[in-house]
């Protein structure tokens, strides 16, 4: 075995033991991929803005931007023995619509499907989880000016 298969067997165990890196896609499930629009980029910014926030929370990310067969999850972290579904919703600062107020009903019930996929897909069903949304408010520059990260904001049954 030459010297970088060596290297590279070694940063795969290291992240392992560490718990570092992301878990691997599951059978039949997918990266989310991002639209080819300008507010994909606000998106975007969200979704990293929100991440930093819970790992300085310790949080730790296990996957960011999955799909299935049923829908999309931005973030999925995991604090003690929890598995947390994060939902990251951006807005303009003055919005007229709050970010927690476009999880519908519809949406709520998706979510919980789908993160219940996913707990499947990846054999932690045994697991406790819940869903928690981040809100991201943005200045029409791009610029983060507020974010609030709300716990269990959907049940498990979807409400």
């Amino acid at each position: 075995m030459d010297l970088g298969a060596w290297v590279s067997l070694l940063k795969q165990a290291l992240r392992h033991l560490t718990g570092a890196g992301e878990l691997p896609l599951a059978p039949g499930e997918r990266r989310r991929t991002a639209p080819a629009v300008p507010r994909s980029t606000a998106g975007a910014a969200a979704e990293d803005a929100a991440t930093t926030l819970l790992t300085r929370h310790g949080y730790r990310v296990i996957a960011r931007n999955r799909a299935n067969a049923i829908g999309e999850i931005d973030v999925v972290c995991r604090k003690d023995d929890t598995i947390v579904f994060v939902e990251v919703r951006s807005r303009t600062v003055g919005a007229i619509v709050d970010p927690k107020d476009t999880i519908t009903r519809a949406k709520a019930r998706r979510l919980a499907k789908t993160a219940e996929l996913f707990l499947r897909q990846h054999r932690l069903s045994r697991r406790s989880s819940r869903i928690d949304l981040v809100t991201v408010e943005m200045d029409e520059e791009g610029r983060i000016k507020d974010m609030v990260h709300l716990h269990s904001v959907v049940g498990q049954d979807g409400r």
